[in-house]
C-alpha cells in the first residue's frame, strides 16, 4: 500500500557518481546492507532478508568471489595464476557493464561501487546497531499542509 502524500524526495541520482559515494560515506548509508543483515540475523529473517534483496545477494556474490580465490591463491602452488584469474574475471565484469552502458568510466565507477557496497556490508554488519525508534535529522525544505507547524507546537 503506498502512502497518498510523498514523504521524502529522494535527490542522490542528481548527484555525480564522486559526489554520491561521498555522501553515503558520510551519512553512514553504505553500511544499509550489512546493518540490515545483522537485524535480520537478530529477528530470525536473515535467509529470507540474504535471498529477496538483489543487492545483498550481488555483494555477498562478490565477498564469496573474492573469498574462493583467496583460498585457491593459498591452496595453490602458484598464487600469481589465481591473482590473474580473479583480475581478468573481475575486468570482463566491468567491460561487460561498460558494454551494456557504451561507456568504460561506467563499467569502471561500477566495479568500484560494487566494491564499496560488498566492503560497507561486512563493515555493517559489525556496526553496533541503533534502535529503528531514534530520531532522523530531517529538514523541513517547504510546509504545504501545515503539519509541520501544527508539530512543532504541539
Amino acid at each position: 500500500m503506498m502512502l497518498p502524500d510523498r514523504a521524502a524526495d529522494h535527490y542522490s541520482y542528481a548527484l555525480s557518481t564522486r559526489a554520491m559515494l561521498i555522501h553515503r560515506f558520510r551519512s553512514g548509508s553504505f553500511l544499509g546492507q550489512g546493518e540490515m543483515l545483522s537485524a535480520a540475523a537478530a529477528s530470525g529473517y536473515l535467509r529470507d532478508a540474504a535471498g529477496e534483496v538483489n543487492a545483498v545477494r550481488f555483494s555477498l556474490s562478490l565477498i564469496g568471489f573474492w573469498l574462493f580465490a583467496a583460498v585457491l591463491a593459498v591452496a595453490l602452488p602458484d598464487p600469481r595464476w589465481v591473482a590473474l584469474g580473479a583480475g581478468l574475471a573481475i575486468l570482463g565484469l566491468a567491460l561487460k557493464v561498460a558494454w551494456k552502458h557504451r561507456s568504460l568510466v561506467s563499467g569502471l565507477n561500477s566495479l568500484f561501487i560494487w566494491h564499496v557496497s560488498a566492503a560497507g556490508l561486512l563493515l555493517g554488519l559489525v556496526s553496533p546497531r541503533r534502535p529503528p525508534n531514534d530520531p532522523i535529522r530531517s529538514v523541513v525544505l517547504h510546509d504545504r499542509t501545515g503539519a509541520a507547524r501544527e508539530a512543532a507546537s504541539a
